[in-house]
């Protein structure tokens, strides 16, 4: 029996050969799957689909090139004038707003000052002040009205004021004595008040300053009257029953505001009262201009 022995160097070059025919078929074997990529392109997945390949972005453009063209597109003009109606719709809305908030604004602009303002008067009447005469820079008129036993008034003017003459006033201490004229056969007295808090631009030195007609104005009505023991009960006769005790001592004091004041010192639709209470004596001073007398409520 002969043992057949193969040669070493054909046996490598066989192999050898199958290897090479092997990859020569490898290579010429065409692919269905192109290489991936390590990330998506900025302009993945808008070429065209390349003839053949499922689920693939080819990367040519139309044009041929590696690189597609971007495909942007614009408004209508069917788009645009849907928005031109909304922005439309819009702005009717808010300028329809605006006014009622611009007078909201200033009522309560106006309903501030005037809270400011009746404090301050209601303590200078109420502690007979006669020092303060910069409200001469701020009271322009002040009138009295009396409907008993027949109706008339009697005027006085800020000696300021041009044409200021007859019956004026010029301290601060006159204008608070005729404030606080009794309330009595229906006596009213009606000052026309420039405000006297606010800002600054509204606040002339005189009332001949320049500015001074764009001022707030308020017509204020004062009415200083001593409190009725028939309808008032003190403390000691509501809870003991003890004897009342005499309330000729005890004032009531009320300033009604309307505003705002025109032109003409009409007086406008706005109206507020304030009312307080002072245990003084009503002081009478000899009569002054018009025969008038000027009252003080004193401790």
């Amino acid at each position: 029996m002969k043992l057949h022995v193969q040669d070493p160097g054909r046996a490598l070059l066989r192999s050898r050969c199958i290897e090479g025919v092997l990859d020569f078929l490898r290579r010429a074997r065409p692919t269905n799957r192109l290489t991936p990529h390590p990330g998506p392109l900025p302009f993945e997945g808008r070429g065209r689909t390349r003839a053949g390949v499922r689920g693939e972005t080819a990367l040519e453009s139309e044009s041929g090139s590696s690189y597609p063209k971007r495909r942007e597109r614009g408004f209508t003009m069917i788009e645009i004038a849907i928005a031109l109606a909304v922005i439309a719709f819009a702005l009717v809305a808010i300028i329809g707003v605006l006014p009622i908030g611009m007078n909201v604004q200033r009522d309560n602009r106006a309903e501030t000052i005037v809270n400011q303002d009746a404090t301050y008067w209601l303590e200078a009447i109420r502690g007979g002040s006669q020092g303060l005469n910069d409200l001469t820079n701020y009271v322009e008129k002040i009138t009295i009205y009396w409907t008993d036993p027949q109706p008339g008034s009697i005027e006085f003017v800020n000696a300021n004021l041009p044409g200021g003459s007859g019956n004026v006033f010029s301290t601060g201490a006159e204008i608070i004595g005729l404030l606080s004229t009794p309330a009595l056969n229906t006596t009213n007295v009606e000052a026309i008040v420039r405000t006297l808090s606010g800002p600054a631009t509204e606040k002339p030195n005189t009332t001949t300053s320049a500015g001074a007609e764009l001022a707030f104005k308020y017509r204020m009505t004062s009415a200083v009257a001593v409190i009725d023991t028939n309808t008032v009960q003190d403390f000691n006769f509501a809870v003991a029953g003890t004897a009342a005790e005499p309330l000729l001592t005890l004032y009531d004091i009320q300033l009604r505001f309307n505003w705002p004041v025109f032109g003409n010192n009409t007086k406008g639709t706005r109206q507020k009262t304030f009312r307080a209470m002072a245990s003084r004596y009503l002081v009478e001073t000899p009569p002054g201009p018009g025969g008038v007398g000027y009252y003080y409520l004193t401790p």
